[in-house]
C-alpha cells in the first residue's frame, strides 16, 4: 500500500510518519513519500508516476489549496482514499467535493489514523473478490471492484462492468444478496450500483465517474444518501440538508 503525505510543516509530516512507521509494524507493506507542496504532488501525477493508494493532505498548503491539489488528482485517479487534515473544522464542508475518505483535525492521533486506514484495506480486499456468473453458457469471473452498476428487466439482469456488459439470468435482489450490503446500495427499484463508483448526486439522478446517469426515487433517496456518506467517510459525518 502506497501512501502520499503532502503538508508544508514538518512538524506535522514527522507526526504522520512516527503513525506509518508504527502502523507498519503490522503491516509490512505500507510504503510511503512525502511532498510539501500541492504542486510537487501534482507533478507526480502528471509525470505517469506510480499512483497512491492514499493520499494525506494539509488543506491549508500555501499556494494550491489541499481540496485544490484533490481535485486535480481526481481528474488522473478516481480510486484514491483521501484524508485531509488541517487546524480550522470550518474546511469540514469544501472537502466534500473531492469525496474525501475522512477529514482529520490536527494534531491526528495514532488510533484515528490506524482505525481509518484498516477500513480502507477493508474495502480494498472486498472490491478485490471475485464473483463468477453463468452468461450465455460461459462462465465469466467478475472483480467486485469492476462493477459500476447492475440493471435488471424482466427475469434477467445486466451488469455493467468496466471490461464490458454481461447478461445473466436471475433477480436484482438475487444479485445484490451476493454482493453483500456494503459498498453497493440501490437508488431506484431497477438499479444496483457500486458506491465506489459515484462521482456525484441529487435527489434526481447519480452520476458515476464513468459518466453514467442513474435515476434516483424518492422512497430510496434518503436510504441512498446514508449509505454512500457512510461508505465514503467510515461513518464519521453526520447527514446534514434533506
Amino acid at each position: 500500500m502506497r501512501v502520499a503525505i503532502c503538508d508544508d510543516e514538518n512538524v506535522w509530516v514527522n507526526r504522520i510518519e512516527e503513525h506509518l512507521l508504527r502502523f507498519k509494524k503490522s503491516h509490512k507493506d505500507i510504503e510511503w513519500e512525502v511532498f510539501y507542496s500541492g504542486e510537487q504532488l501534482v507533478e507526480h501525477y502528471s509525470r505517469g508516476e506510480r499512483l497512491f493508494d492514499i493520499l494525506i493532505l494539509d488543506i491549508e498548503l500555501k499556494e494550491l489549496s489541499g481540496i485544490e491539489t484533490a481535485l486535480k488528482i481526481r481528474e488522473a485517479d478516481k480510486k484514491a482514499a483521501i484524508f485531509f487534515m488541517t487546524s480550522h473544522t470550518k474546511y469540514v464542508y469544501d472537502c466534500f467535493k473531492p469525496a474525501p475518505a475522512n477529514f482529520w483535525v490536527k494534531p491526528v492521533e495514532y488510533e484515528v489514523l490506524r482505525d481509518d486506514f484498516e477500513e480502507v484495506i477493508r474495502k480494498s480486499a472486498d472490491m478485490k473478490k471475485e464473483l463468477i456468473f453463468k452468461c450465455r453458457g460461459e462462465y465469466k469471473k467478475i472483480p467486485r471492484g469492476s462493477v459500476n452498476y447492475i440493471t435488471s428487466s424482466a427475469k434477467k439482469v445486466l451488469i455493467h462492468t468496466e471490461n464490458g456488459n454481461f447478461e445473466i439470468y436471475g433477480t436484482l435482489k438475487g444479485i445484490s444478496e451476493r454482493l453483500g450490503p456494503r459498498g453497493f446500495s440501490s437508488p431506484h427499484k431497477s438499479y444496483f450500483v457500486n458506491l465506489d463508483k459515484v462521482e456525484t448526486f441529487n435527489p434526481k439522478e447519480v452520476i458515476l465517474s464513468g459518466g453514467e446517469h442513474i435515476p434516483v426515487s424518492k422512497s430510496r433517496r434518503q436510504q441512498f444518501k446514508k449509505d454512500f456518506l457512510e461508505y465514503v467517510s467510515g461513518d464519521n459525518y453526520d447527514i446534514y440538508g434533506d
